[in-house]
């Protein structure tokens, strides 16, 4: 075995790692019946969000100030959510509200996870478990791109029953309007979300010198035609080593463009392909859930009534498609304090890949709601510490035998 882990929720954690990446594919190949997916999908959400509110009933130590700060908030939205579903009208169901939770609890809830009930020695030797799993997933996406490019991608959805799992599911992806005719929906069955996890192994890869892998992993990435995931892959090319300026400095630029916001008309006026032209007018679809956010800061509407949910008709389309609009709207300042302490958690506890960590997560929050749900960042969060912990046990043994 490689490493020992005698701590159930350190293991539920890398379950729901595991289930982040394969989950979709796994239960869409098996032709399981769709209350086994739902159960699956139910449980990796839960199961964090258990693992936050339950954390101080499960660890021995004492209570850091700032932790139980955001302890303290996180279960103040609880109470306020239910105090709203008691006396405000919500337009969508209970249950699908508090799904919400993912994107507006999300920073605070992987603070409390990753900093308090994860210890060092339980990352410590976890690296080729997960690079394995992400290893898998690049594979995967490789033979999408492989297959998309012969012409047999859409044979390639028919085998795994893309259609008939999603439509089980009462949801949809869209893989129109890619280089080849269609986008690549990687194993996640999200062509964003795919895009944004491959553009953080793109990150990872430069970072350990595996080049190779991370020129193979930039391929599938560009069939995602993820707009996000192209960012995040250039901010990693451009500046390795001070990419959390990159990305402080993207996100500052996004949410400055978007409040002064884009000129849709001019976007026309320049001639450009009118798939390019689809996507443009998809930036700025997510930019105006941003700025329908930021319009709502000072009276939030409460979970529910902001954000994308599927089946749900609602008078205004608040935050949607930006999970940082979707906080916004629906806690306001409440967000932006949760943010702003579980932000300083990770950054005292993991210095530069807490700063890294941060300052993404804030970039993509802001342009992408679906890419900023707490789940999505278990294994990338995984992945980056467990190498910047083997990172600093290789230095250490490095100066030891120098002494």
């Amino acid at each position: 075995m490689l490493f020992k882990i005698n701590k159930l929720w350190f293991k539920l954690i890398l379950l729901c790692a595991f289930l982040s990446l394969f989950v979709n594919i796994i239960f869409s190949v098996s032709r399981f019946p769709v209350i086994l997916s739902t159960l699956a999908l139910s449980f990796r959400d839960l199961s964090l969000l258990f693992l936050a509110l339950f954390w101080p009933f499960l660890i021995k130590r004492k209570l850091n100030y700032l932790t139980f700060y955001v302890y303290f908030l996180y279960c103040i939205t609880i109470i306020a959510f239910f105090i709203q579903v008691s006396f405000i009208k919500n337009y969508a169901p209970i249950f699908n509200a508090i799904s919400i939770s993912r994107i507006v609890l999300a920073l605070p809830i992987l603070s409390i996870v990753f900093c308090i009930v994860c210890k060092e020695n339980d990352i410590k030797g976890i690296n080729k478990m997960i690079e394995k799993w992400f290893l898998i997933f690049l594979i995967i996406c490789l033979i999408e791109s492989i297959l998309l490019v012969i012409g047999q991608y859409q044979n390639y959805l028919s085998f795994i029953g893309f259609s008939n799992y999603m439509s089980s599911k009462g949801v949809s992806s869209g893989t129109a309007f890619g280089f080849f005719g269609s986008r690549i929906i990687t194993p996640m069955f999200n062509a964003s979300v795919g895009g944004m996890v491959l553009a953080f192994l793109v990150g990872y890869y430069l970072q350990s010198k595996k080049y190779t892998l991370a020129l193979l992993a930039l391929i599938p990435l560009l069939f995602t035609v993820s707009k996000t995931g192209y960012l995040i892959a250039l901010i990693f090319i451009i500046s390795r080593s001070k990419s959390y300026v990159m990305f402080l400095l993207a996100g500052c630029s996004y949410l400055a463009l978007s409040i002064l916001f884009l000129d849709a008309q001019a976007i026309q006026q320049l001639g450009l392909p009118t798939d390019v032209l689809r996507h443009m007018a998809s930036v700025k679809y997510h930019m105006k859930g941003l700025v329908t956010g930021v319009d709502h800061f000072m009276l939030p509407v409460g979970l529910g009534n902001a954000g994308t949910i599927v089946g749900v008709d609602m008078p205004e389309l608040i935050g949607r498609e930006s999970g940082f609009g979707t906080g916004i709207a629906t806690s306001g300042i409440f967000y932006l304090i949760s943010f702003g302490v579980a932000s300083i958690i990770f950054v005292k506890k993991y210095k530069t890949s807490g700063l890294l960590i941060c300052s993404a997560y804030f970039m993509v929050s802001l342009m992408n709601e679906a890419s900023s749900t707490f789940y999505i960042w278990v294994p990338i969060i995984l992945l980056f510490l467990s190498h910047d912990k083997n990172n600093k046990e290789r230095i250490n043994y490095k100066h030891h035998i120098n002494i």
